[in-house]
């Protein structure tokens, strides 16, 4: 690809980057005028049967490209089909456009009735199809969609903002080089992310084996180690609550003192919080400071969720966080944790959102072993994880990368 920065080339209709030999403007066009049609699924709920063989799909279902299907996925029978059929076909392009906004997918002959959050559109025979998936994925048409919504508590996109999307586009064989590039690079992510689940399904499955023992390790010297011993969790790592200081108080926050909330649990590690108390604020409120290795328990409304403080920090009250003795592993406990989630969920509480007390959490038994095995099992996962995150770290550059393209080689 060659660059198109000239300064008349910049008063003219041609992106930023191209392909060596296409030097002609590109043409403006209406969406609605290179399209058979373009309109949306049912506004009605279909009979619903757990032995159809359609699935009823709605924006939601449009993930990466493809319509994803789940256990979740209601399915309806033939006659239903029949009866809300649309006429989709290989070169229909599907869209979001009821709450979610904007999510794509291309249309791939499955067996699929429409609800009115999925927009149907079907391009003229003759064009290329991903080039259309891929110039809706462009920031300006999104930020045109964006500006044209309505609704005030659900968004809606209407279709007849969508007929008007003016378009600007090459000639066809441009059109064609452009959507056989941008494939491959939609190609290169995918097969990475499939990397990185086939990866967090091995972790998965490995510690099924490692906590029920089918898999044990040795020490340095060929050795078995001990029999595993139960024990509670208190007696392995102090529970610790978290708390919130006074929101109205201006003294309390914008500190150096990172303070989690559940919502930022989002990953095995966490080291910056979107807010931070000062240490008058951690003094004037219930929550405790908490080492650097403290595991992050999430228990109340969501449950469950983990990770490892990778400095000094707090939470608010929706924790009650794992400082593990020196007796023990953090690291061990952490997937520990992981393993033994319905321990939790079985133990937690209340009738509008559940949560489980320190006392409860502080009650469960689990099987554990001697500090040293604890450490191999550690260090085995944890090299796992580390090969994970940087197939992650390769996906987000990857996607990067490709918003940086939509950016640059459409006008």
């Amino acid at each position: 690809m060659e660059k198109q920065l000239s300064p008349v080339e910049r008063s003219r209709n041609v992106p930023q980057l191209r392909f060596p030999n296409h030097k002609d403007d590109w043409n403006k066009v209406v969406l609605g005028n290179i399209t058979t049609k373009i309109s949306d699924g049912i506004h009605s709920t279909p009979k619903y049967d757990i032995n159809g063989d359609y699935y009823f799909v709605n924006g939601n279902n449009l993930v990466e490209g493809v319509i994803s299907i789940n256990e979740n996925t209601k399915k309806v029978t033939s006659e239903e089909f029949k009866k809300h059929k649309r006429p989709l076909s290989k070169n229909s392009i599907l869209l979001s456009i009821n709450g979610t906004i904007g999510n794509l997918a291309l249309y791939n002959n499955e067996n699929v009735v429409l609800g009115k959050s999925a927009c149907y559109i079907n391009l003229k025979n003759h064009l290329p199809i991903t080039f259309y998936y891929y110039i809706l994925q462009t920031p300006k048409i999104k930020k045109y969609f964006l500006s044209e919504l309505t609704g005030s508590t659900i968004k809606n996109l209407s279709l007849r903002t969508i007929k008007e999307t003016k378009l600007i586009i090459p000639a066809i064989i441009e059109q064609q080089k452009i959507a056989s590039f941008l494939t491959d690079v939609d190609d290169k992510i995918t097969k990475l992310i499939k990397k990185k689940e086939l990866l967090e399904h091995y972790k998965k499955g490995v510690m099924q084996k490692i906590f029920n023992q089918e898999l044990r390790f040795k020490d340095d010297n060929g050795i078995e180690f001990p029999e595993w011993e139960e024990k509670q969790i208190k007696n392995i790592a102090k529970v610790v609550g978290g708390g919130t200081p006074a929101t109205t108080d201006e003294e309390y926050w914008n500190g150096k003192i990172n303070w989690f909330t559940p919502t930022e649990i989002k990953f095995n590690s966490v080291s910056e919080s979107n807010r931070k108390i000062t240490e008058l604020g951690l003094k004037k409120s219930s929550a405790t400071l908490l080492p650097k290795g403290t595991v992050l328990l999430t228990t109340r409304a969501t449950i469950g969720e983990v990770a490892m403080a990778s400095e000094k920090c707090t939470t608010n009250q929706g924790f009650q966080s794992l400082v593990v003795n020196k007796r023990n592993s953090n690291l061990f406990v952490f997937n520990l944790i992981k393993v033994h989630r319905n321990q939790l969920y079985k133990r937690a509480n209340g009738s509008t959102f559940k949560e489980i007390s320190k006392k409860e959490i502080e009650k469960i038994k689990v099987l554990v072993p001697v500090l040293s095995e604890q450490a191999k099992i550690a260090n085995f996962l944890s090299d796992i994880d580390l090969k994970i995150e940087a197939l992650n770290t390769k996906i987000e550059s990857s996607k990067a990368f490709k918003k940086g393209l939509l950016q640059q080689m459409f006008v």
